[in-house]
């Protein structure tokens, strides 16, 4: 089986859950004796360390500045160019051509017997669909999911959602839910700051329906929670901006919430230190925060909301979506019963057993052979 994977998201993420997919099906696929994997990953900006299979590759190509010759060129036009040259410079099409993200400009170049699609969830078209920016977004991944002969997806929310608004027919759909290995990574250190305070933990971006407000509306309503608590604020495009540090003077909490930089190793030990991670969205794909906080042995509370009631399963803590008061019960009671916060931590570990890297590369080749 000869497999063709691409450069679509390594050119736009450093790292990411859509890109560490495509590193892991690479990594797990190439070692299996059926499989010959072809990657064009081309002019990246990813960082992620391939030396462990990059020899098992059929063929492989990868490059993080511009070809001599080409540096006037953009990033986009020398993958263009690039890549339909490495995806046609074969005597026989590919078996199964799976693009990382939905140009469908690119995704026509290669030429190829099957086409695999991934939806990893529906949060443009469900949440975004009036921003201008994301419309290429929302009609490619359209135009892809029609013209695909199996569409994996993350969830069964994200599988109803893709049923729901692109008319994907159930037959077409296989169910491969990602993982994480954070569970395995050795802490770091804290800094003092945060070793010394009782904590509770916000992973990822800001954004609207990620409802990082809740959290704060919790605490400011709570002089319990002011108290006795603060919040530690990791990933997102970065430190809190004007207008949020604005919000949290006004609400006198700006010496209680702080946001961190680091990498996976401070990442695992706030995991392991927080009194539980709070994850308010109200939509997700799939949520790899709570998986990460499950391996690592941090309580999760977050809303019984489209994919995180399959992916933290019985051990979380659910709130009323958008009740302030709700959640901010629910962060008093992992601290004040110590016998409920045992329990949530030994049904997380358990239940972050289900998910791994390895079921999800067997899962996505049991889709190809299926259409092959």
């Amino acid at each position: 089986m000869r497999i063709l994977y691409d450069h679509q998201m390594f050119a736009l993420q450093r790292y990411g859950g859509i890109t560490r997919v495509f590193v892991e099906l690479a990594r797990r696929l190439s070692a299996e004796s059926e499989c010959r994997v072809a990657w064009y990953r081309g002019y990246h900006q990813d960082a992620y360390d391939v030396s462990d299979f990059r020899p098992r590759l059929d063929r492989y190509l990868a490059f993080d500045r511009p070809p001599f010759g080409l540096r006037t060129w953009s990033r986009e036009r020398i993958n263009w160019q690039a890549f339909r040259l490495f995806s046609r410079a074969v005597w026989r099409p590919y078996d199964v051509y799976h693009p990382s993200f939905y140009d469908a400009r690119v995704a026509a170049q290669p030429r190829a017997r099957r086409l695999a699609v991934t939806v990893y969830d529906m949060i443009a078209e469900r949440l975004l669909a009036d921003q201008r920016k994301l419309q290429p977004v929302i009609e490619g991944k359209r135009r892809l999911v029609e013209r695909a002969d199996v569409v994996f997806v993350i969830s069964d929310s994200t599988r109803r959602d893709a049923i729901e608004l692109l008319g994907v027919e159930p037959e077409r759909t296989r169910l491969a839910y990602p993982a994480s290995d954070l569970g395995s990574v050795t802490p770091a250190a804290l800094p003092p700051a945060l070793s010394e305070r009782p904590f509770v933990l916000y992973v990822g971006p800001r954004t609207k329906y990620k409802n990082f407000a809740l959290l704060q509306s919790a605490f400011a309503r709570d002089a319990w929670l002011r108290g006795n608590l603060c919040v530690v604020a990791v990933g997102g495009s970065g430190g809190f901006l004007v207008p949020e540090r604005r919000a949290l003077a006004d609400d006198g909490l700006i010496d209680q919430f702080v946001h961190v930089h680091g990498n996976d190793a401070l990442l695992a030990g706030l995991y392991r230190r927080a009194v539980a991670l709070v994850y308010p969205s109200r939509y997700e794909g799939f949520g790899i925060p709570p998986l990460e906080a499950m391996q690592c042995g941090c309580p999760v509370i977050c809303a019984p909301t489209t994919s995180l009631p399959e992916v933290v399963g019985d051990a979380a803590l659910f709130f009323e979506q958008d009740a302030a008061d709700d959640l901010a019960h629910q962060i008093r009671r992992i601290v004040e019963d110590s016998a409920l916060r045992t329990t949530l931590i030994a049904r997380g570990v358990a239940q972050a057993r289900r998910f791994s890297w390895d079921a999800m590369a067997r899962a996505t080749l049991d889709g190809y052979r299926a259409v092959l």
